[in-house]
């Protein structure tokens, strides 16, 4: 397949898929935010605060359409990431079937970009609370990502250098 066909395949079925996870975020999450909201208004009433319910509904009508859109923005991003990487790689991946070079690949990108970097650092830290430490966490969190990556890559091209001595 030439290059730019898939490409536009990959970002067309990246996109789809955004839009799934934002659909199914939509109707499996919101569901208890929307519990944890309520519960929060309950609180602020019998604390003798004002609550502005319109305020709340508008927020989070945006809130739910935006998840959706973003969604598709990262599904689109995931998939121009792996379309771009496979194009340029796949030649010296291992393998002479495209479809299981896909694969090999896709898996060392869920590797590096999500189950490494989440063992190392959970989505919900013990200080997720402190905003004070955000920065630190982020910061922390983008170093092993890139780690991560160069670790992989590190090994990519130590497996291409032995392959040709041997």
């Amino acid at each position: 397949m030439r290059t730019l066909p898939f490409l536009l395949v990959t970002v067309v079925s990246g996109a789809i898929a955004g839009t799934i996870l934002g659909l199914i975020n939509l109707g499996v999450v919101e569901p208890f935010i929307d519990k944890a909201i309520e519960l929060e208004i309950q609180n602020d009433i019998q604390a003798g605060q004002t609550v502005n319910m319109n305020e709340i509904t508008d927020y989070r009508t945006w809130q739910k359409g935006g998840e959706i859109v973003g969604g598709l923005v990262y599904g689109i991003s995931l998939s121009s990431l792996f379309g771009i990487v496979f194009a340029y790689s796949r030649k010296s991946l291992p393998g002479n079937n495209a479809k299981l070079k896909a694969i090999f690949l896709a898996t060392i990108m869920c590797l590096v970009l999500f189950i490494v970097p989440g063992l190392k650092y959970p989505s919900n830290p013990p200080a997720v609370g402190d905003p004070n430490t955000i920065y630190y966490r982020q910061s922390l969190f983008v170093a092993f990502l890139v780690i991560s990556g160069l670790g992989a890559l590190g090994v990519g091209v130590l497996v291409k250098k032995l392959n040709q001595t041997a």
